[in-house]
């Protein structure tokens, strides 16, 4: 079953370095933004449950909780193809 891109997590700009090393297989970079591509969000409380991808297809994907105070906001990417324009408006 191929699980297909849903979601573009942008991540806030003060997220601590630490998190970003962390991610760094799973990270996109379009400056200023950094974000991760995911299956699938949940929100859990003070906490966002993120199934991402990584940023090359022999990275299986991966489910990480990241406080919500380091998300800046989640886009719609379901219906498009998944690039960095999607942050730009149309």
């Amino acid at each position: 079953m191929k699980i297909t891109p849903s979601y573009a997590v942008m991540l806030h700009p003060d997220a601590p370095k630490e998190l970003l090393e962390m991610l760094e297989r799973y990270v996109h970079i379009h400056q200023p933004v950094s974000f991760l591509i995911a299956a699938n969000v949940e929100p859990l409380g003070h906490f966002l449950e993120v199934e991402m991808f990584g940023k090359d297809d022999k990275e299986a994907p991966w489910k990480i909780q990241i406080p919500v105070s380091y998300v800046l906001a989640i886009a719609d990417v379901s219906k498009s193809k998944i690039r960095p324009g999607f942050l730009q408006g149309q």
